[in-house]
């Protein structure tokens, strides 16, 4: 009876940390870990067998329930279900940690062009065009090659989206296309004042980077 009452607080104390995981800090890939880490009894328990013990983890089985607010409201139940949706969650996660890489790659080759063109604005004259011109191409590409990279996230859908975590890199994105956005279109005024023999040298950029 003993052994039977240790198998289960070691259960349910189980069903805690994995709840905790799932839906406190998203870190299912800790989720996944707990869940199939328990499907052993500890190794240092000697009045239970596996199989008993299988036994009454499977009995407790509808006690795992984790909420699903990014999955519909839908309420996981079993150690199945909620393991396969952790799966999904961070392997979606990872979808989107990959590219938001490569957003803060792309956002940093565009901000260096951006201190380039800051750093000369004081002495403009003393720059020949030529040089502007192509420090201004610089900053043109690279803005537009990040906005390429923002406006292409892995799904453009809110509703698709499985976790918070995603949620947030997905929601910190519309910032960085904003400022991409004031980057290209500064670099697109300036260079056309090139055309005119560059008339206002002293043209200003948006101060943020």
């Amino acid at each position: 009876m003993r052994e039977m009452q240790e198998a289960y607080d070691h259960i349910k104390g189980q069903m805690t940390l994995i709840k905790q995981a799932f839906d406190v800090s998203e870190d299912f890939k800790q989720t996944i870990i707990l869940l199939r880490r328990l499907a052993a009894r500890p190794s240092d328990w000697q009045g239970i067998s596996q199989s008993r013990y299988q036994h009454i983890l499977d009995q407790m089985d509808y006690l795992f329930r984790v909420s699903n607010v990014f999955g519909g409201g839908k309420v996981l139940a079993g150690r199945a279900e909620i393991e396969a949706e952790a799966l999904r969650r961070d392997a979606q996660f990872d979808v989107w940690r990959a590219w938001e890489k490569n957003c803060e790659v792309k956002m940093g080759e565009a901000k260096q062009f951006v201190q380039v063109v800051n750093s000369y604005e004081t002495g403009v004259k003393n720059i020949p065009i030529r040089n502007q011109r192509r420090d201004w191409e610089n900053v043109l590409l690279g803005a537009q090659s990040a906005l390429d990279v923002f406006t292409n996230p892995p799904d453009p859908l809110r509703e698709n989206i499985l976790s918070r975590k995603a949620m947030e890199i997905f929601e910190n994105s519309k910032e960085k296309i904003d400022l991409a956005d004031e980057w290209k279109h500064s670099a697109e005024q300036t260079l056309k004042s090139f055309g005119s023999y560059f008339t206002k040298p002293g043209l200003s950029f948006p101060g943020r980077i």
